[in-house]
């Protein structure tokens, strides 16, 4: 209590997770990280559908919480569940409110949905902040590029985000 503790230089990189039956909350949940890279992996049957996706980036709300410099390429998901993204970041606080605002996070080079037989998830990128956006909120400074997202209902769902980029 009382102690601030971060997560810095973290690397979860070709590795294989598995959720057999897709009865598990997530495979990679990001509760607070400075450099996080999460590359090459691969991801199948995880998330049950009242869960979030494969990956959750998704601090406790606290104004303390880190989420920067996270990069998450070069990854392959099939038959992942959950009722929010594949990949998804959820702030649950503004960033005015965050000591150390969200951002600059990357999310490139992946694969989401391999054939329409293999794929639960509803979103394929789920980016959501608890805000109201305007001029002066700071940026999020999210890319996503040359992703590939196949057989979701929706392959993007942003909301109260700033500052966003998604290309090729």
């Amino acid at each position: 209590a009382g102690v601030e503790r971060h997560n810095t230089n973290i690397r979860v990189e070709e590795c294989q997770f598995d959720g057999i039956n897709n009865d598990n909350r997530n495979a990679v949940s990001v509760i607070d990280g400075d450099d996080v890279i999460i590359n090459a992996n691969t991801f199948v049957n995880c998330t049950r559908p009242n869960m979030p996706g494969a990956i959750d980036i998704e601090p406790d709300a606290n104004a303390f919480a880190i989420i920067k410099n996270i990069t998450i390429t070069r990854n392959v998901f099939q038959n992942i569940g959950g009722n929010g993204g594949v990949i998804g970041v959820v702030l649950p606080l503004g960033q005015g409110i965050l000591k150390i605002p969200a951002g600059n996070i990357l999310i490139e080079n992946n694969t989401i949905g391999i054939s329409a037989d293999n794929i639960k998830a509803v979103m394929g990128i789920f980016l959501y902040q608890m805000q109201v956006v305007n001029s002066e909120t700071h940026s999020n400074d999210i890319t996503i590029s040359k992703n590939t997202i196949r057989y979701t209902y929706r392959p993007f769902r942003f909301y109260g985000v700033r500052g966003v980029i998604v290309s090729d």
